[in-house]
């Protein structure tokens, strides 16, 4: 009976270590290589890999209980909008650098030089290698010998465009007369061309951080959930242009 006893409680471990290891395996994220796109395919191909791109996106989150369909709808409007919004980004900048340009006295645009020059060609230079570092590898992807299927995200199109914006800034400041006044209260120099960077940079990289949460509680996304994102981006790039105005 001792024997069977040991036995019987031996098999028994052995059965609850076993359930507690496929538990693990249940519970842990697997991770997919994402598949690529070519630019320039047929619209059903980039549906197949768009929809491939953001099942390997689902498999890597947690597991939770909410249908899974809602976070891959959100996934794939999110990316969506990011390429919207990163088009609104350059335009707005731009025509706030047009506009800038148009009501500044033109006594107040001037040539930098100094420290305020130099600053500007280090920053340019160092916005420069990280773009080119990032955007190489991808040209070479594309037309070099061994060609690759490529799916550019529209995280990484926002990054891009934020670090386009913040290199035209800093090129315009060191080799151009750019506007600059002075702070009536404080009597330093204030560059307006970095209040037109600011402006939709600030509204932009707010949209990209609210756009990359992707909780929620329930079982579907709540009805205002873009309109939130949009709403908070809103609030922080109206700060930023009441400081432009002001």
């Amino acid at each position: 009976e001792t024997t069977s006893g040991l036995r019987r409680r031996k098999n028994n471990v052995a059965l609850a270590n076993r359930a507690q290891a496929t538990l693990e395996d249940q519970t842990q994220p697997h991770f997919k290589e994402p598949q690529q796109l070519q630019p320039g395919g047929n619209d059903e191909a980039d549906g197949e890999v768009a929809t491939a791109f953001v099942d390997s996106i689902m498999s890597s989150m947690r597991p939770s209980q909410i249908d899974a369909s809602a976070h891959r709808w959100a996934i794939s409007t999110i990316d969506k909008h990011f390429r919207y919004f990163a088009m609104w980004n350059i335009c707005t900048y731009f025509t706030l650098v047009a506009i800038v340009y148009a009501v500044v006295p033109a006594e107040n645009i001037v040539y930098l030089d100094g420290v305020e020059q130099r600053s500007a060609i280090m920053a340019m230079s160092l916005i420069a290698v990280s773009f080119l570092s990032r955007v190489l590898p991808l040209i070479g992807g594309i037309v070099g010998d061994n060609k690759k299927q490529t799916y550019i995200s529209g995280i990484f199109i926002g990054a891009l465009t934020v670090q386009v914006v913040a290199f035209c800034t800093d090129f315009l400041m060191a080799f151009f007369a750019v506007p600059v006044l002075i702070d009536p209260v404080l009597g330093t120099r204030v560059h307006v061309l970095r209040w037109c960077e600011w402006c939709p940079c600030a509204t932009f990289m707010t949209f990209m951080m609210e756009g990359a949460d992707l909780y929620w509680s329930g079982d579907a996304p709540p009805p205002d959930y873009l309109r939130s994102k949009y709403l908070h981006a809103c609030t922080q790039g109206g700060a930023v242009f009441l400081g432009l105005l002001f």
